[in-house]
């Protein structure tokens, strides 16, 4: 597993329901001097409009960093499609200039071809949410270090002191893991 995370510590998370809003919206960071974006394709109203987004962008500003997710339902987020038409939608993000992907980790066993082909960019980032709580940690760890990528993202709701501890201690007890 990597050491180390290839991007930036400061990520300025956008989703917008139009192409022409996240565009601006993007700019107006950039406008600050932010230069790393996640980019949420599926709060678009159709989330293949977002490799044109990303295109622009790709275009427009160098150097800047991409990271496209396109979170399903099922996962949190507002992308209505199959894991497969997530994938494909997340490869024509690479495709069209992003740096990396999130894809999320029920995504990536269903999928675990799909998972690996994303991988090979260099610039995967597994993920898990949970917007309720935060569970037992390290049976989500084992989980999404079966696939290799360059971070594992694991977000949840902490409700009290010490879910914010069992985070802490689980990026402590897996140093070499690139964990955020």
């Amino acid at each position: 597993m990597p050491s180390s995370i290839p991007f930036p510590k400061i990520c300025i998370a956008l989703g917008q329901p139009r192409p022409d809003a996240l565009i601006r919206a993007a700019r107006a960071e950039i406008a600050t001097g932010e230069t790393f974006f996640e980019l949420r394709l599926d709060m678009l109203a159709d989330p293949r409009d977002g490799i044109t987004v990303i295109e622009t962008l790709s275009r427009e500003f160098h150097p800047i960093q991409i990271l496209a997710t396109c979170r399903r339902v099922a996962s949190g987020g507002e992308f209505r499609g199959t894991p497969a038409q997530e994938a494909q939608l997340l490869e024509g993000a690479l495709r069209a200039g992003a740096k990396g992907v999130d894809f999320a980790i029920e995504s990536a066993q269903a999928l675990p071809e799909k998972a690996a082909a994303l991988a090979a960019s260099g610039g995967l980032v597994i993920s898990y949410h949970n917007f309720d709580r935060t569970p037992a940690l390290e049976p989500i760890y084992r989980r999404m270090s079966k696939f290799p990528a360059a971070v594992y993202k694991i977000v949840t709701t902490a409700r009290k002191q010490s879910d914010n501890a069992r985070l802490l201690a689980l990026g402590k007890a897996h140093p070499r893991t690139p964990l955020i």
